[in-house]
């Protein structure tokens, strides 16, 4: 479940941010979970029960 989504901006001043636009901060609560990262082909699980 999203429990809180925060949007934000770089310091425009700074140059080294040049590249970087609009970010979000997504704070998450869950049991059980699976990420996939399909370029990569790799997974990962958690799961609070075991």
């Amino acid at each position: 479940m999203i429990t809180e989504v925060t949007p934000w901006f770089p310091n425009a001043l700074d140059t080294a941010n040049g590249s970087i636009g609009h970010m979000e901060d997504v704070s998450i609560s869950y049991k059980k979970i699976t990420t996939t990262h399909e370029v990569a082909g790799t997974s990962g699980a958690d799961d609070w029960n075991t």
